[in-house]
């Protein structure tokens, strides 16, 4: 049983990856938490964790500082002040469970 089906995209190793461990998950009924939402968009159950657009914008900002001349061991170290929650009702559907109520209202995105 296949929970998802992978988004058409530019990553296609990304996509082949999902494919197989969403085939796989589904098939033993495991549900799995993620760190990022692209795999949650690919029919993964939930994912807690940082944006990556938010992690690849300010990682522009750090290379356009050492394009400019600043030595990277001087620059601050940085971390995420924001996580996003985001659940896959399709995924929780096929796997037979229910979402909290709580959960839902909690979630920065809800796919359904």
């Amino acid at each position: 049983m296949q929970v998802g089906s992978p988004s058409p995209g530019p990553v296609v190793f990304r996509n082949n990856a999902a494919v197989f461990l969403w085939g796989f998950m589904g098939a033993w009924m495991l549900m799995l938490a993620l760190f990022t939402c692209l795999y949650v968009r690919d029919g993964g159950l939930l994912s807690y964790g940082p944006s990556a657009e938010d992690t690849f914008e300010r990682a522009a900002v750090y290379l356009d500082k050492i394009f400019k001349g600043a030595k990277p061991a001087d620059l601050p170290a940085e971390y995420p002040t924001r996580y996003y929650l985001t659940v896959n009702l399709k995924a929780a559907e096929a796997m037979g469970l229910t979402i909290p109520p709580v959960l839902l209202i909690r979630a920065d995105s809800v796919l359904k």
